[in-house]
C-alpha cells in the first residue's frame, strides 16, 4: 500500500491506494489533524460572564500552521445575543475573571500540546469589543438552555497572529455560559 497527496481545487486530501484491490480512500483535512494529533477542543464551561464580554479566545501563535475552526458549541442559562469575531495582532490581556484556557488534544494518543500553537484565555480584553465588531464572523440569538452548535468544517482559518473570538452583548449576572470550540492546524500552504 502507497500513500500519495492529492490536492484538489477546494481541498487537501491523503488517498491510500491499495494496487491488488485498485481502492481510493480519501481522508478530509480534519481526519489528518487528527491522526496527527492536531485536532485541539478549548472550553470555558460555568463562566460568569457581563455585557459584550469575550467567552472564549484562541489566538493562532504557529508560524508553521494556519488554525482552521471545525465547530463551535455554546450553552447559556440566559438568552443572548452570541458574535463570534476575528482579528489580528492583539496583545492577549486577562479581565478580572480572566484564565487561561488549556486545549485538549482530541488524539488522546497524541502528546502534542496545544499551548505550542495557540494560546487561549477567557474574560479576554486584548481584542476591541464594542457593537461595530469589524471582524464579525457569525451572529444569532442563544436560547435560554440550549445548546447551539455550530458547524464551519474549516470555513474560518486563522493564520499566525489571528484570533477568534465570542462574545455575549447581554450581562449573565449569576448566569453562566459554556463555550467549546474545536479546530484544527494544517501545515500553512
Amino acid at each position: 500500500m502507497s500513500t500519495i497527496n492529492v490536492r484538489g481545487a477546494s481541498t487537501s486530501s491523503l488517498a491510500e491506494v491499495d494496487n491488488n484491490a485498485l481502492r481510493i480512500r480519501r481522508h478530509s483535512e480534519w481526519d489528518v489533524a487528527l491522526k496527527a494529533g492536531l485536532a485541539f477542543s478549548w472550553s470555558n464551561a460555568t463562566y460568569d460572564y457581563t455585557a459584550i464580554d469575550t467567552i472564549l479566545y484562541i489566538q493562532n501563535n504557529s508560524d508553521v500552521y494556519d488554525l482552521k475552526i471545525k465547530k463551535i458549541v455554546m450553552t447559556a442559562k440566559a438568552a443572548t445575543q452570541f458574535i463570534v469575531h476575528s482579528s489580528q495582532g492583539n496583545t492577549i490581556g486577562a479581565g478580572a475573571q480572566g484564565a487561561s484556557i488549556i486545549g485538549v488534544n482530541l488524539n488522546r494518543g497524541s502528546a502534542q500540546l496545544a499551548t505550542s500553537l495557540a494560546t487561549a484565555r477567557s474574560d479576554e480584553e486584548g481584542n476591541t469589543q464594542s457593537t461595530a465588531y469589524l471582524g464579525k464572523l457569525l451572529t444569532g440569538l442563544l436560547a435560554a438552555g440550549l445548546i447551539a452548535t455550530i458547524d464551519v468544517d474549516g470555513a474560518i482559518v486563522l493564520p499566525n497572529d489571528h484570533d477568534i473570538g465570542i462574545d455575549l452583548t447581554t450581562a449573565g449576572g449569576t448566569d453562566t455560559v459554556n463555550c467549546t470550540i474545536w479546530g484544527f492546524f494544517v501545515p500553512r500552504s
